[in-house]
């Protein structure tokens, strides 16, 4: 029978780990314990404090006697008659027929009452907070879209869907989406300067609007540089230097010529 109850433990370990999400949440909760540990100690000092005020301001009074006897008689009021009113008399059989069994129940109740519902709050909180953000972020380039759209449309009557230079030029003239562009965190300066090697990289004298939004975006302060990034524009330095390289070479024998 109880090699039958390890299999079960073990079969719920693997549908722990079948489910990504039930392991994100395990995970999370096994990083948050030592807060929610550190939590349940305040609160159990701060429940130790009032037991022992309980305790002295009731000694010579009817209800005092009945109800806090003791220190450790005011703790566990306190403490498991407060905190888990529905279960304070079956806890205190429980501890009277089997104070093992007692203990086991009360860390249960503890866990499910306290650590594991708070922590779920704080995920709960975390990953509303992040679809917020996403939602967010994704109302803005929506919104950029369309002004973007909507001021090409004023600057150019015949407007094809596509961004020339001259039409960059005029949406940087353009004080409303010049304040958009900084509202949402794109360094203007920045793609001013750059916008030469921006039109001049895709080999095209226009860009189309999702490109253009695309190289709007970034420049935007909040972007991080990956690995990749990195590797791929020092190649292409490289790679720009060797033709060089070879063009002056081949330059120089000319000359010699």
């Amino acid at each position: 029978v109880r090699l039958l109850r390890l299999v079960r433990i073990v079969r719920v370990g693997r549908i722990v780990r079948a489910v990504p999400e039930l392991h994100t949440m395990v995970h999370s909760m096994a990083a948050g314990l030592r807060s929610v540990l550190l939590t349940a100690l305040l609160l159990l000092v701060m429940t130790y404090a009032c037991a022992l005020f309980m305790r002295q301001l009731s000694a010579s009074s009817a209800f005092g006697e009945e109800i806090f006897p003791s220190v450790p008689r005011a703790v566990y009021v306190l403490l498991v008659q407060s905190l888990f009113p529905d279960h304070g008399d079956l806890l205190t059989e429980i501890f009277q027929e089997r104070w093992y069994c007692g203990v086991l129940f009360f860390v249960f109740l503890v866990l499910s009452a306290f650590m594991v519902v708070n922590m779920l709050v704080a995920l709960l909180c975390d990953v509303v907070g992040k679809i917020s953000q996403d939602e967010l972020h994704q109302r803005s380039i929506s919104t950029l879209t369309d002004k973007l759209k909507s001021i090409l449309g004023s600057i150019d009557e015949n407007y094809d869907g596509m961004v020339s230079r001259a039409e960059f030029e005029k949406i940087m003239e353009h004080e409303p989406a010049v304040k958009l562009l900084q509202d949402l965190g794109v360094d203007v300066d920045a793609l001013v300067d750059e916008s030469e090697f921006i039109f001049s990289t895709k080999g095209k004298s226009q860009l189309t609007l999702e490109e253009f939004k695309e190289e709007v975006l970034a420049f935007r302060a909040s972007n991080f540089v990956s690995m990749g990034t990195l590797t791929a524009t020092r190649r292409f330095i490289r790679l720009s230097l060797e033709q060089i390289a070879a063009k002056l070479v081949r330059l120089e024998g000319l000359v010699h010529e």
